[in-house]
This record gives structure tokens, sequence and C-alpha cells, in this order.
């Protein structure tokens, strides 16, 4: 190797040394906030204040009895608009698409199913399941349909336990 080749190595790689050091001597780190936990959302909240639904994933009850549940909308920044809730199908199990006929003897509803919702506020709905005395024993699932207009539509399942 040449005496040149070895003396612009050794003044590159002195170069790098000191850029490193003066990056260290000179840096900065950003000044902490006074309140770190301002900015950040408390635990359990959603990011970007989608709307949230609570509704039940599951009524037990026995044959010829009513339960009643509660369905809760929390708005967050979203509205106004039209929420319209449905039981549109009885599916085979959760997550399934596969439609079953509906059982004689069970009837669900929600009410209110279709009201005006505003920005920053909570509504409740009651979903009502009811069985009549000769309705067989076992598990039901339901699709629960909800559409909040111009905001989200979406749903879950209902499984109905008979005992």
């Amino acid at each position: 190797m040449k005496k040149n080749h070895l003396i612009c190595i050794l003044i590159g790689l002195t170069v790098i040394i000191l850029i490193a050091v003066a990056a260290l001597w000179f840096y900065e780190p950003a000044p902490a906030p006074d309140n770190p936990k301002k900015d950040s959302p408390p635990p359990g909240v959603a990011i970007m204040n989608i709307p949230y639904l609570f509704q039940p994933s599951k009524v037990e009850l026995k044959a010829g009895e009513t339960a009643e549940e509660n369905i809760t909308l929390e708005t967050r920044k979203n509205g106004p608009g039209l929420v319209h809730y449905t039981v549109p199908s009885r599916v085979k199990d959760v997550y399934s698409t596969e439609e079953l006929p509906w059982p004689d003897g069970l009837n669900i509803s929600i009410e209110p199913s279709d009201f005006m919702v505003y920005p920053n506020e909570t509504y409740t709905s009651t979903l009502t399941v009811t069985t009549t005395p000769d309705l067989l024993q076992g598990e039901y699932v339901f699709r629960l349909g909800s559409h909040f207009e111009g905001v989200e539509t979406g749903g879950g399942w209902l499984t109905v336990v008979v005992n």
C-alpha cells in the first residue's frame, strides 16, 4: 500500500472521529415537557376520537323469560348523524356469514333503534330478548348491525343461551 493511501485513510478516520466528538459535545436534548401525560390519551381511550359502541356479546335466559341489556354509544367528536341498529340475521357461529333460519319463539328488539346523535354525548338503547316457553334449549348466534351516518358502519355478534 502506498504511503499516500495510508495518509488519506488516516485523515478520513480523523475527520469522522472529530465529527462524532463534535456531535456529542454540542448535542442538547429537547427539554422535558411540563406535563408529559398532557398530550397522550389516558389508558383505554381510543385515539383519533372514533365513536365507541358498548354492546353485549352474550345473553343467558330460560325459555319463557325476557332479558334486557344496554347498548351504549359514545359519539366522542363525531356527529351529528343518524344511528341505526339492526339484528339482520341468525348465523351459524361468531364470525360466520352462513345464515340460519330464525328460531320460532325467540324475538330480539332494540329500542330506540333509530335516533339522531350529536358530538361528545352518550346514548343508551335497550336490547330486549324475549323467548317463549316452548323454545328449544341451546345457543343461538345473531349478527348485530350498527350504522352511524357519515362515520362508520359495523356491528358484532350476540349469542343467546337458552337454558
